[in-house]
Parts: structure tokens; sequence; C-alpha cells
């Protein structure tokens, strides 16, 4: 949907009404400023940040990318960047942000399930708000 923020100016909202949210802080060491999708995946991102900072996370990494299927001819291949990678316990973790609507789209399902698959000895974890 596009409404208009002033006169001649629109802008497209997003389909899931998700508000952007900008963090800036100190994170590893130096300033930061990250973009969010939405309010809920930025206060996971305070979470686990909180989590790192107290030595109980290790390795916080935002959109980490992972080949689910390599490139064939005339094809690209297929690729699943996930919210958050981390390491707890000597395990590595990754977490999907997701909303009830976008948790049950069938793409998502589709790379979730070629996830576990291809990377059994990772952990995937969905945190639904």
């Amino acid at each position: 949907m596009i409404r208009q923020v002033s006169k001649g100016i629109f802008k497209a909202e997003n389909k899931y009404k998700a508000k952007k949210k900008v963090w800036q802080g100190t994170w590893h060491g130096e300033n930061a400023t990250i973009k969010f999708d939405s309010m809920a995946e930025m206060q996971r991102f305070s979470e686990l940040r909180l989590l790192e900072m107290a030595g109980k996370i290790d390795c916080l990494e935002l959109q980490k990318t992972f080949e689910l299927l390599p490139k064939q001819s005339n094809e690209r291949a297929v690729k699943c960047r996930v919210d958050f990678f981390y390491i707890e316990n000597s395990k590595m973790i990754v977490e999907e942000f997701k909303s009830p609507v976008t948790a049950k789209l069938d793409d998502y399902i589709i790379k979730r399930k070629l996830f576990k698959w291809k990377y059994p000895e990772i952990e995937h974890r969905e945190v639904i708000r």
C-alpha cells in the first residue's frame, strides 16, 4: 500500500504493518547504527546483546547468510538470511524473528525446512511475536 507523506511525496508501507526501527550504540567496540524490520526484532537484538556482554552467548551476528542449494546452470543459488546467529553453550544457534503472519508464509516454511536438512548441527529457533 502506498500512502502520501506530503504533497507530491508518496511512501510504500510495510505490507505487514511493521515499522522499521533504528538502533544506535556501541557494538563490538564500535559505534553502530543498525536498522531493524520491527520494534520487536530490535528488542530481541538488545536482549541478545546483553547476553553476549554477560558472557552467556558468543559470536553474535546479524543477517548471516547460509546457502541452501548451490547455483546450477541458468539458476541462482538458494540462500537463507537469518536474523541472528550466535553460539550458546558451544552450540551454534540461528534465530528467525517472525510475526504470526510471516511464520506461515510458504517461502519461509520451505527455507526453514531446507535449512534444518542442510545444517542439522545448527539449532534453528523461531521467535514469534
